[in-house]
């Protein structure tokens, strides 16, 4: 285990901050160290031996007096580092790594002055680089979410922010899972003039999220400084020595594959027809692992060493003017095996990424590559605190803290079947005779054939994608096990074995009760529970109310994706909706999706995100002016993370794809028609609670009556969807 450390020290001659660099160079297996205000106007190597010890070479920024300074520092017996260029915000460098080859490192430190900052964006812009892994570490002095902050003013997304986030975005980068403090700065001051922001980060390339590291990121105490040290640590992924084999549809490509089941499955075995499916089930799953593992490459190697092959072949016939017969016939079967391992890898692609939104024949491309190595690292459970409160890293007792967790959760509840009311909606006799009706072999092998296959196996490794290509040799076997449990109502103990997936209900999650088990049903959770009170409750019936219910009271509460809360919003309550739409873009980059791609994502899945909210909402028409904006750079953004030139105007291309444009629809141009919906709701059911409500209060929304700023927000937008309505509606008069 590996690791690069970034850390604004506050001081490097401190003495405190050296002794704490050393504590954690030696418990982190530190190679690189960026720190950021040194205030250090020169150093030499015996202040280098000083600070971190022997053996490390350095290259430094000056500070300007006493603020500022930047010191890279690596290890000498195992990297070396080339610089590129520095400035008083960045050391750009390669960083040419033992066993892991060349990553370019930026060690930054940004200016507090936005417009100064713009410097730090644009020298970095020059070095980012898709041919080698990019590591861009160090203090920001800039945040890009409400949720990076806590105390002080409220955060607006403004200025900063916004190039912030459009750098990250137009140049692919991405940032990784991180552990510890989420805030990584303090003002260290006490009651409400403490303020805490996330303004240390790690970001990094498409690259490096590709690779077969084991990253992610912690967010050390911190000691001796304001700032949080922050460490990337690079790991190789454990191999999984557990005997757990599960089926990979390429197997079936191979004919020979099927001559392996056919034989694994013709052994005779003893015990009920449930245990023996079972038993055959994991003998052809045992059988076609080592067949492959024996017989056939890696995927990869295979496609490079055909390709060498045939290149080979086909540069001796361009030489000679010719092959001879026994050369040409191994020319085509060479060119046929490499169609034939292409496709396999889309298989191997496609089982991984779990993505069904692009067709068949897209699997092998640098995208899903992109995807499933970026599932594999998120996936990763990389710390957690046991019941003591201890933050565990080792992961066979994270294992170990989650299976004792949900095994107390899960207990056995007893259910009261007393006192139900009579259910009058009953089915009818015919309903009834087919669902008593017996199951037949044809029904089951119609659910087999019509099952999706791709889909993750179960705990014995078997997928329907098993069931469906090997069909033809283990259906007798399969109809008998379920004709028995059909007939004795029995079901084999293994069938009942299933795999639980932890689902984070948080976007850190640092304890088991930050994760939802999937299939399991839970009580109300009191702790994540509130009430929402209005002016005219007094304090004691609030507090009575609280006392018997248990419940918290809030100011504000998210119901169903809607902000709830006593106030009128404003801007800064819906920059969720920017910050789920940049973290999209962060999610894709673009320089593996096409021009065509862009103008579909955008149209289906960016412009989709603002409907809900603007339709039951007043969000702001500068957010999703913002949001118009953000995917009109992602557009037209260059593939090499370049900006590019707008060729069409947004206006044109949200004009029907028969009129020249690409059909794309305005999240502006469509909230009135949205809300449009509601107030023909308002109008038309006259005996609902809303209409009822609404009426009495303001009236009509026919009538043409100006909307005031007292007005609730129910009637603003009922009132605007109006405005949509007018245009279209004809009353007739009988």
């Amino acid at each position: 285990m590996n690791s690069i450390l970034f850390w604004n020290c506050r001081g490097a001659k401190k003495v405190k901050a050296s002794l704490y660099l050393k504590e954690v160079v030696k418990n982190q297996i530190v190679l690189f160290v960026g720190l950021l205000e040194t205030k250090l106007v020169s150093i030499d190597t015996k202040n280098v031996e000083s600070l971190i010890g022997i053996g490390w070479n350095f290259n430094y920024k000056p500070s300007n007096g006493l603020s500022g300074g930047i010191l890279v520092l690596w290890r000498s017996n195992q990297v070396n580092f080339k610089l590129i260029e520095s400035s008083s915000q960045y050391i750009i460098g390669d960083l040419d790594i033992l066993n892991k080859g060349t990553w370019r490192v930026a060690t930054i430190y940004g200016s507090t002055n936005v417009i100064r900052r713009r410097g730090l964006w644009n020298g970095l812009n020059k070095h980012i680089t898709k041919g080698l892994p990019l590591v861009i570490g160090g203090d920001y002095n800039c945040i890009v979410a409400k949720e990076d902050k806590i105390g002080g003013r409220k955060f607006s997304f403004s200025l900063g922010p916004r190039e912030m986030n459009y750098f990250i975005t137009s140049n692919d980068i991405h940032e990784l899972k991180f552990t510890g403090p989420k805030m990584t700065w303090s003002n260290n001051k006490k009651g409400l003039e403490r303020i805490m922001e996330r303004l240390d980060r790690v970001l990094v390339n498409a690259k490096v999220v590709n690779s077969i590291q084991k990253l992610f990121v912690k967010h050390l105490p911190r000691i001796a400084s304001d700032h949080c040290p922050i460490v990337l640590e690079l790991s190789e992924f454990p191999s999984n020595n557990r005997n757990f084999i599960k089926f990979e549809e390429v197997w079936a490509s191979y004919p020979a594959s099927f001559g392996i089941v056919r034989k694994a499955w013709m052994r005779r075995d003893s015990g009920n027809p449930s245990e023996i499916l079972n038993y055959k089930f994991k003998r052809a799953l045992k059988s076609l692992f080592f067949w492959n593992k024996a017989k056939h490459k890696d995927l990869n190697q295979m496609k490079d060493l055909l390709k060498t092959e045939i290149l080979n072949l086909q540069t001796k016939e361009a030489e000679y003017g010719m092959l001879s017969e026994e050369e040409g016939f191994l020319l085509k079967s060479k060119i046929n095996e490499l169609n034939s391992t292409l496709a396999r890898l889309n298989y191997w692609w496609k089982q991984r990424s779990k993505i069904k939104l692009i067709g068949e024949g897209d699997q092998n491309t640098k995208f899903f590559h992109s995807m499933a190595s970026a599932r594999r690292n998120n996936n990763q459970i990389l710390n957690l605190k046991d019941e003591n409160g201890i933050m565990v890293d080792n992961q066979n007792k994270i294992e170990d803290i989650l299976v004792q967790f949900f095994k107390e959760k899960c207990y056995k509840k007893k259910c009261n079947l007393e006192g139900w009311p009579d259910n009058k909606s009953v089915l009818n006799d015919e309903d009834k005779e087919q669902l008593s009706k017996e199951f037949c072999f044809e029904e089951v092998e119609t659910a087999v054939k019509e099952s999706s296959g791709g889909t993750s196996p179960g705990i014995d490794g078997i997928s329907y994608s098993f069931l469906k290509n090997y069909w033809g040799i283990i259906k007798n076997e399969v109809w008998e096990a379920l004709k028995n449990f059909f007939e004795n109502a029995v079901m084999d103990k293994d069938w009942k074995k299933t795999l639980i997936v932890l689902i984070p209900k948080t976007n850190n999650p640092i304890s088991a009760n930050n994760y939802r088990p999937i299939s399991l049903c839970r009580k109300v959770n009191i702790s994540k529970s509130g009430m929402l009170f209005g002016k005219a409750i007094s304090r004691s019936k609030r507090r009575k109310i609280k006392n018997i219910l248990k419940f918290k009271e809030m100011k504000e509460f998210n119901y169903l994706g809607i902000k709830l809360a006593l106030k009128r919003m404003s801007k800064s309550d819906f920059q969720f909706i920017l910050e789920k739409t940049l973290k999209m873009f962060n999610n894709w980059g673009t320089r593996f999706i096409s021009l065509a791609g862009r103008i579909t994502l955008v149209k289906h899945v960016i412009l989709s995100i603002p409907t809900y909210h603007t339709t039951v909402s007043l969000v702001p028409k500068a957010i999703l002016q913002e949001v118009e904006k953000m995917c009109r750079n992602f557009i037209w953004d260059k593939s090499n993370v370049n900006h590019g030139l707008h060729y069409v105007g947004w206006k044109k291309l949200c004009e029907p794809i028969e009129m020249g444009g690409r059909g794309i629809h305005s999240c502006l141009n469509k909230m009135g028609p949205l809300r449009a919906k509601l107030t023909w709701k308002y109008l038309k059911e006259k005996d609902s609670l809303l209409h009822k409500f609404l009426f009495l209060k303001y009236g009509s929304c026919w009538d043409n009556v100006n909307i005031f700023k007292s007005n609730s927000t129910a009637w603003k937008i009922i009132k605007n969807g109006g405005i949509s309505l007018r245009s279209i509606v004809r009353w007739t008069h009988f």
